[in-house]
């Protein structure tokens, strides 16, 4: 089990990607950078062997939370999607058996 600021430094890096993202332009390159960095973190947090509610509950929705307060529902909705299209490419890339992101 990650321990607290595992997980506050784990969503500080995710969100970091995003709002960059955000900030940049949405330039296709950016989006490629985005991409990188949010996979290489989705890796970190796969092998941290954090259970499937631990990383929904701790993770994914004060991600969303924030994504939803710094850019609104619309915005947010979007790169959530990105985030969540990540952890689904790793899983069915055979990185994790299961895990609901649905």
């Amino acid at each position: 089990m990650a321990t607290e600021r595992q997980i506050q430094e784990t969503v500080a890096s995710f969100l970091s990607g995003m709002f960059f993202y955000v900030n940049s332009g949405k330039t296709p390159q950016v989006m490629r950078v985005m991409t990188a960095e949010l996979q290489a973190t989705a890796h970190l947090v796969l092998d941290g062997g954090l259970s499937e509610r631990e990383l929904v509950d701790s993770l994914l929705r004060p991600i969303e939370a924030k994504m939803i307060a710094r850019f609104g529902s619309s915005e947010s909705s979007k790169l959530f999607d990105k985030l969540a299209e990540v952890f689904k490419g790793l899983i069915k890339a055979g990185e994790v058996h299961s895990l609901a992101l649905e």
